[in-house]
């Protein structure tokens, strides 16, 4: 009786020190995974603060585009009065030679008037670039 209960106490201390040891990988386990979950917290953090920075970049570029296309258009504004104005002052000229000098300037005009015009064709488009991207950053930061 005394063989058969040393065996058996021997039998629990042994299944205690595989539960021990079971408890001890199950606890590595979820320290490794709790270590795996905060390294992801933080690249996301980063992630999101990333997208945070890309659009307030964006929407001071859009602000940028926006002022620099209320300028040009009214710097088109000015030009086409400047334009009108000469033209006006061209029809009540005399027929003499000064209709050369006049009708070269407005051809000036009308070429700057008309490369206004592409300046703001091409801010427009930047502006809707922009838009998108403000959109797209928008998105993302909804996500």
């Amino acid at each position: 009786m005394a063989i058969e209960e040393s065996q058996t106490e021997e039998e629990v201390i042994w299944m205690m020190a595989m539960s021990d040891s079971k408890i001890e990988d199950e606890t590595n386990q979820l320290v490794a995974i709790i270590v795996t979950m905060m390294s992801e917290m933080d690249k996301m953090s980063a992630g999101n603060n990333q997208l945070i920075s890309n659009l307030s970049c964006v929407k001071l570029d859009l602000k940028e585009l926006e002022s620099g296309k209320a300028d040009l258009e009214g710097h088109v504004k000015d030009l086409k009065n400047q334009v009108l104005e000469l033209t006006s002052k061209n029809e009540k000229l005399p027929d003499t030679h000064g209709k050369g000098k006049m009708s070269d300037l407005q051809d000036k005009f009308e070429k700057e008037l008309k490369e206004v015009k592409d300046n703001l064709c091409d801010v427009e488009y930047r502006n809707k670039v922009l838009q998108e991207n403000l959109e797209k950053e928008k998105y993302e930061l909804s996500k």
